[in-house]
């Protein structure tokens, strides 16, 4: 055991693991990789880009490939195949393959088509090569191929070809630069191709961005780091020169092919066969992302950083999307954490993990986990006693101090399960065991064991300490105990009288956790909080949705004044969280990570939080701007009519040529009566897994009111009556924020029966009947025609009521046959006197004539 310790102590002191540098975060942001499965093309991606509704277009060696948060779809047949770039420029998409560019347009069903531009390209030049690049330069189009550069105006166009290939063009300041793939970078200037005062430090050091640091502008080269071009009053260059940064000495060990601004200060670098890394304010390195620690492919072509805040990846071998705006990192095996982790705490500003594989420090300038001892470990905990802290552990029998060198010393040979220093006496430390509790003292030179308390029979899993110092004690299983503050005597301790509150009634359930919050000692179990000045009823001044759920964990951060938890919610999910001063439930920020159940808290300062889990770590920024409200939009796809009809494949564009989600007047589709069916596939693009996504939709015209939420992405009418229908459709992300809702208009023509020219035409009909009829009994000419006509009339209108209330009728009898015939018998019933009632009025007529 010294041995190990002495190595740990060489190892901590090489990597001067006790010093914390900021409160920066360093871990593994969250990545989602996309591979060949979801999107069924070739692996290989170049560039892409989100449009105006958030839908993201990839340029792919097949075509164009788009995801809208449910599905992948290849646009192969009109888009010439292999693209190389897809570039977003005000509100048009333009597209660019091999000898090829254009516009990302859609036709009169939604569907995506390619509309060349190749018109504008000189006549003399039929092959310009693949086009790598397209750009907006003042008012100008900017093209950047294999082959040539064009700039595109209004009234001419500039085509210049190289013998030395044209690497890379970009925007500094109101310039256009272009680099050479030998001669260097020159500025484009009335058609020419300009060399610079200084330009010799970008020979074979090609430039990949244009970066701020310090309110100035530098353009990042590929071997070289930073470079300043001064400019003039007239925008002329003066000169090139490099500029020193902290990060130098890696930048120029590496070659960087890319760059990207992902946040404020904070750019994202492509290096070549190393991935991702990310750097803030051009000083540090917060993080790389490679293969190691879950990027599926280093090798990136093409990055953009999403409408979310997420950076998307074009890969050589697929595509990827890393949220580096949500605050918060992952630490696990991929950084040397091994096991479920059990407990955490902070000691001399340092974490520390206790998990079933092993005791764990994390190194406080990397993200790397380091292990002290492969032992299993319950609970750790630093303790301030005297003028010193320590730092113990509960391991399978044992209550061990780590040392400072990183050596372990047994105080206590035992099975416990948790640790907790007390509020009152800064040298004691209570000990919950398996079963029992005991507990520890610093005497100023060493440790003193108590006796075991051998009235409780549990097994004790957190200890706490009420107002007045009594001692709370929750188990395993489904007791509480409770009973007074410890008193010392030299080396023994004397527990009181401890009370068992249920005594197994399953009264709290199992469980039981215990915690002090706002001066109040408060009960968590699987049956909710609960409150001892409440008679341990609910304490229903928690906001929780269900006030009787699963209480897993309780915390107090004391800093912030809040009660974190996890809790099993109403929803049959997992939620954590905190309770803020005026209990409010706060859980949504954390539903990425809810799933992964959290097992302990730490909190660091103010303004960082540690959560610990099966799976590994989860380092929290508190204090960070991100906002968990963002707005996004609801896609609808597709619309199938019967089945197998697609009229609708999810695109609209205005008159200016912009993607929008409001349906054009002239796109609201007329259905046949006979229209069986109607089925509407829906996605969402929004932070998170698409499977994370929920959707609400209501038909106005039918539907009473919005559906409950689910994760089906389909929805299908059928046999829809005639009428003016309105589909609307939303979707609720994994932060529960609802995104703005799309809508989809369309008519149900009735049938020529039901029609307003065929009920004048009926009532007409039926009106001249009437007329017929008195006419012939006035007259007296024919008695038995008057009567046969009056007759056809009672027929008519029967059929007409008929037709009319069956509808009404079937509605509120749910369409049982035996109603309807009720119905119709009741109806022809009133035939006869109706009859009768006809006959003596003519009868009578005819009478009132000859007088």
């Amino acid at each position: 055991m010294k041995s190990f310790g002495i190595k740990c102590l060489l190892f901590l002191l090489s990597f001067n693991l006790f010093e914390v540098k900021g409160q920066h975060l360093s871990g593994i942001p969250l990545i989602e990789n996309y591979t060949i499965h979801d999107y069924k093309s070739v692996p290989q991606n170049w560039d892409l880009v989100q449009d105006q509704r958030g839908k993201l277009l990839v340029a792919n060696n097949l075509g164009l490939l788009t995801y809208d948060g449910n599905k992948w779809e290849l646009h192969d047949e009109s888009f010439n195949n292999q693209l190389f770039t897809v570039a977003r420029i005000g509100d048009s998409i333009y597209v660019g393959g091999e000898n090829n560019f254009g516009l990302v347009k859609s036709d009169s069903a939604g569907r995506f088509r390619f509309e060349s531009l190749i018109h504008l390209i000189p006549d003399s030049i039929s092959e310009f090569g693949s086009v790598r690049e397209i750009l907006k330069w003042r008012d100008n189009l900017v093209l950047r191929t294999s082959d040539f550069l064009f700039v595109i105006g209004e009234k001419s166009v500039s085509a210049i070809s190289q013998e030395d290939p044209i690497d890379h063009v970009f925007r500094y300041r109101e310039n256009l630069y272009v680099y050479l793939n030998t001669g260097g970078l020159r500025r484009f200037e009335n058609g020419e191709l300009l060399p610079l005062p200084g330009g010799h430090i970008f020979t074979h050091n090609q430039p990949v961005g244009v970066v701020e640091w310090d309110n100035e502008h530098y353009v990042l080269t590929q071997k070289e780091g930073l470079v300043h071009i001064q400019l003039n009053k007239f925008g002329f260059e003066i000169r090139c020169r490099k500029k020193e940064s902290p990060l130098d000495d890696y930048l120029k060990s590496k070659r960087i092919l890319q760059c990207e601004q992902v946040g404020p200060h904070t750019y994202g670098l492509s290096v070549e066969e190393n991935g991702l890394v990310i750097v803030e304010n051009w000083n540090r390195i917060s993080a790389k992302i490679n293969h190691s620690n879950g990027l599926q492919d280093e090798s990136i072509n093409g990055m953009y950083k999403g409408l979310d805040g997420s950076l998307w990846l074009a890969l050589q071998n697929g595509i990827s999307r890393i949220a580096l705006d949500y605050p918060v990192r992952k630490y696990d095996a991929r950084n040397g954490l091994a096991g479920i982790v059990e407990a955490l705490t902070i000691h001399n500003n340092q974490l520390f993990a206790a998990t079933n594989d092993g005791i764990f420090t994390k190194g406080a300038s990397n993200d790397q986990f380091e292990l002290i001892a492969p032992l299993t470990s319950w609970d750790i905990t630093s303790v301030d006693v005297s003028s010193e802290s320590k730092l113990l552990v509960a391991t399978n029998n044992e209550i061990q101090e780590i040392n400072k060198d990183g050596s372990l010393s047994v105080i206590a040979e035992c099975y416990p399960w948790s640790l907790k220093a007390s509020r009152f006496d800064q040298n004691t430390v209570y000990i919950g065991l398996d079963p029992g509790v005991f507990a520890i003292r610093w005497n100023g030179s060493k440790w003193i064991s108590s006796q075991e308390n051998r009235f409780i029979d549990q097994q004790i899993n957190n200890i706490t300490e009420d107002a007045d110092g009594n001692l709370w004690y929750g188990t395993r299983s489904e007791h509480l105990f409770s009973g007074p503050a410890l008193k010392w005597y030299g080396d023994s301790v004397d527990f009181g009288e401890v009370i068992n509150l249920f005594d197994g009634q399953d009264f709290l359930g199992d469980p039981v956790r215990t915690v002090f919050f706002q001066n109040e000692l408060l009960i968590g179990s699987v049956k909710g909080i609960r409150n001892p000045k409440l008679d341990l009823e609910i304490d229903s001044s928690f906001q929780l949705k269900r006030k009787d759920g699963y209480i897993h964990r309780l915390h107090t951060h004391k800093l912030n004044n809040q009660l974190w938890a996890s809790v099993y919610s109403e929803n049959d999910i997992w939620e954590v969280g905190f309770f803020d001063s005026k209990k409010t439930w706060n859980y949504k920020f954390f539903n990425p990570l809810a799933q992964d159940i959290i097992h302990c808290y730490q909190e660091e300062g103010k303004n960082k939080m540690w959560l610990g889990s099966p799976t590994g770590v989860y380092e929290v920024a508190l204090n960070s701007t991100f906002s968990i409200s963002e707005s996004y939009r609801t896609i609808i796809r597709r619309i199938v009519v019967n089945g197998d009809s697609i009229i609708h494949y999810g695109n609209w564009q205005d008159s200016l040529g912009k993607f929008t989600t409001t349906q054009p007047i002239s796109s609201i589709p007329e259905f046949h009566y006979e229209t069986d069916e109607i089925s509407f596939e829906f996605g969402a693009l929004s932070f998170g897994k698409g499977d994370n996504m929920t959707y609400s939709y209501w038909l106005e015209g039918d539907d009473e009111s919005w559906s409950k939420w689910s994760p089906e992405h389909k929805k299908e009418y059928t046999n829809l009556p005639p009428g003016e229908y309105v589909f609307k459709v939303k979707a609720k992300n994994i932060f529960e924020t609802e995104s703005e809702i799309a809508e989809y208009r369309f008519v149900i023509n009735k049938p020529w029966f039901e029609t307003t020219w065929y009920y004048a035409g009926q009532t007409g009909f039926f009106l001249a009947l009437v007329l017929l009829t008195f006419f012939l009994s006035r007259s007296g000419r024919s008695d038995n025609l008057a009567s046969v006509i009056a007759f056809i009339t009672i027929i008519t209108v029967f059929e007409y009521l008929i037709m009319t209330i069956e509808p009404i009728f079937q509605e509120y009898t749910g369409e049982i046959p035996i109603f309807n015939l009720f119905m119709n018998v009741l109806l022809a019933m009133s035939l006869v006197p109706l009859e009768i009632f006809i006959k003596k009025a003519l009868a009578k007529r005819r009478k009132n004539d000859k007088v």
